[in-house]
């Protein structure tokens, strides 16, 4: 996952498998951004300290990504490390 360095600028997940997903239209109010037009996955900033992005596709998987690359400014990269299944079982990634 790339991330802007302002809110209000697109996030781009980079999918396993391969493939880009945008997301526009940041909610400061909900922190999320609007669903992708394709699979419909909501991406929401649970925390900025230490940064923290959740991409819930609509069967219930939640996809976090916490393991940031350190950089300050643009692109900065946030890996995914865990994943969780509709029944909330984690699985480490």
């Amino acid at each position: 996952m790339t991330i802007p360095s302002n809110a209000s600028a697109a996030v781009n997940v980079y999918l396993r498998g391969g493939g880009l997903e945008s997301y526009a239209g940041y909610n400061v109010a909900t922190q999320s951004y609007n669903p992708n037009l394709r699979s419909l996955a909501v991406v929401t900033r649970t925390s900025t300290s230490p940064i923290r992005y959740e991409r819930q596709m609509p069967n219930g998987v939640i996809e976090v990504f916490g393991q940031a690359d350190g950089a300050a400014t643009f692109p900065r990269r946030v890996f995914p490390h865990r994943n969780s299944r509709p029944a909330r079982q984690r699985v480490d990634v």
